[in-house]
């Protein structure tokens, strides 16, 4: 199965513009891009309060550029670099398309702006809501905790499927 914009030409700025367009037309005052080697910030505050998607870069030193899709080493350096650069573009399409459709979402009253952006708020400690609750979940799924079965979570009336 192909990955989404495997082969978008669509550039890094175009995607960030994208994103800060679309937190800012939400009503965020304030919007951020930080670049690291490894993974890109996109920080936001809306409400006088902060949001934080990170998005992890791909290293071209990673296997996947390193082989052709039938297995053989990859010629140089330079080809390596075009697949990585490629890689970027698409997690940045991702982001912006994910984040957009958050938005979309919202605005249409599909979902709470608190329900879907809750796990990028950004606490006083500098973790997001993810970030802190993470240990909490991987200590209860390593003791063995089991998550209730979704037909328990649905209303009688709901038939589940699958």
């Amino acid at each position: 199965m192909r990955r989404f914009a495997e082969r978008t030409n669509v550039s890094v700025d175009r995607s960030r513009g994208e994103i800060e367009r679309a937190v800012c037309r939400f009503g965020a005052d304030q919007f951020g891009i930080a670049v690291e080697r490894l993974q890109a910030l996109v920080l936001f505050r809306y409400k006088g309060v902060n949001f934080r998607f990170r998005l992890p870069l791909p290293d071209s030193a990673d296997e996947q550029f390193n082989l052709t899709p039938t297995g053989r080493k990859r010629r140089g350096g330079p080809a390596r670099e075009q697949l990585r650069e490629q890689e970027v573009r698409r997690r940045w399409r991702s982001l912006s398309l994910a984040v957009r459709a958050l938005m979309i979402g919202v605005q249409d009253g599909v979902f709470a702006f608190d329900e879907v952006f809750s796990a990028y708020m950004v606490w006083g400690d500098g973790r997001t809501t993810y970030e802190s609750l993470l240990p909490v979940t991987q200590a209860a799924a390593s003791k063995g905790r089991q998550l209730p079965a979704l037909s328990d979570l649905a209303p009688p009336l709901l038939e589940v499927t699958r």
